[in-house]
């Protein structure tokens, strides 16, 4: 029988957002849906967001404040998901906010779907993806063409009906998760790791059962200064890392025949726009790495067939530059 008023548990990984967080939490204790419990775990700021988190703890007995040193988003939402209560299980980046409207249309759209749904994915924008002088701009996550018969309805789907996997979805915060089947698979982001989201996809995706999809926006992704995105680091070596443990994957489940066209142009894109955000000392060394990775996948692949894939273009770009 399901519960029609099903606990969401919300994870919210706090490190130095002092300027946005107040944005982020009225978008949560605000929502049209009540039956919610806030998870903030202040991971080491140095900033005044620990006071925020309290003053709002103060006034909303729904909001958890935990604190400890500071271990990384993954770690952070790891720990999170061990502290959680509810049914449903979902992240928010203390940067971003949510429609209002989020969680109620989530436990409207399961309570009227027969099957039994182990993600429930909706759709969001990037905030001030594109800025010029006087103008900023938003763009989608993802479309819903991106999946094999995307008018049914229910529009519900499995890993088997994307026609690509990989674009605008891999974001967590994009998804709620049921907390009895994520648990079950004892799911974990890589720690350590940056660009974990991308590994976390697959390895959710490829478990999952059933994946609700609502292509309405209702997630705003703030792109800024601090984002990962444009922190340039040597951490940005770690695209290599999790695209081995991506293959790993597909081996493991053993699909990498089937994906091996798939796997290939994630690598390339991957590759490509970690390139842009290297730092430039590091360019030459993340190039050459790239090369490897490329030229160790191409023997997998019949020419005909990669030269069809989408952003081919990038491949080329990548592999023939030289610094």
């Amino acid at each position: 029988m399901k519960n029609n008023k099903p606990k969401i548990s919300i994870i919210v990984p706090v490190y130095n957002v002092e300027r946005y967080l107040a944005q982020c939490l009225d978008s949560l204790i605000l929502q049209l849906y009540d039956n919610l419990e806030i998870i903030c775990i202040n991971d080491g700021s140095k900033d005044g967001s620990l006071d925020i988190l309290y003053k709002y703890a103060a006034k909303d007995s729904r909001i958890r404040v935990l604190s400890q040193e500071n271990k990384g988003l993954s770690a952070t939402r790891n720990r999170g998901v061990k502290e959680a209560t509810g049914d449903w299980i979902t992240f928010i980046d203390s940067d971003d906010w949510v429609s209002l409207s989020l969680y109620k249309k989530f436990v409207e759209d399961i309570n009227n779907c027969e099957q039994i749904i182990d993600i429930y994915m909706f759709n969001g924008f990037h905030f001030g993806a594109i800025q010029l002088e006087n103008f900023s701009c938003v763009l989608q996550f993802w479309d819903m063409l991106y999946w094999n018969d995307f008018q049914r309805m229910p529009p519900i789907f499995n890993f088997d009906d994307t026609v690509s996997p990989y674009y605008g979805m891999f974001a967590s915060y994009l998804k709620i998760y049921r907390t009895e089947w994520y648990k079950h698979n004892n799911f974990k982001f890589a720690e350590g790791l940056i660009f974990e989201d991308i590994l976390f996809h697959i390895q959710s995706g490829l478990k999952a059962k059933n994946i609700y999809l609502n292509d309405d926006w209702l997630y705003c992704y703030r792109e800024h200064n601090m984002s990962i995105m444009h922190t340039h680091s040597e951490k940005v070596f770690d695209i290599f890392k999790i695209m081995e443990l991506v293959k790993h994957e597909f081996i493991e489940h053993n699909i990498y025949e089937d994906k091996k066209y798939l796997f290939f142009n994630i690598q390339y894109t991957q590759f490509y726009e970690k390139f842009q955000i290297c730092p430039q000392e590091l360019k030459y060394d993340f190039l050459q790495k790239a090369k490897d990775a490329l030229m160790s996948t191409l023997p997998d692949l019949d020419e005909n067939v990669y030269n069809k894939a989408d952003d081919i273009l990038k491949y080329y770009s990548l592999i023939n530059h030289s610094l």
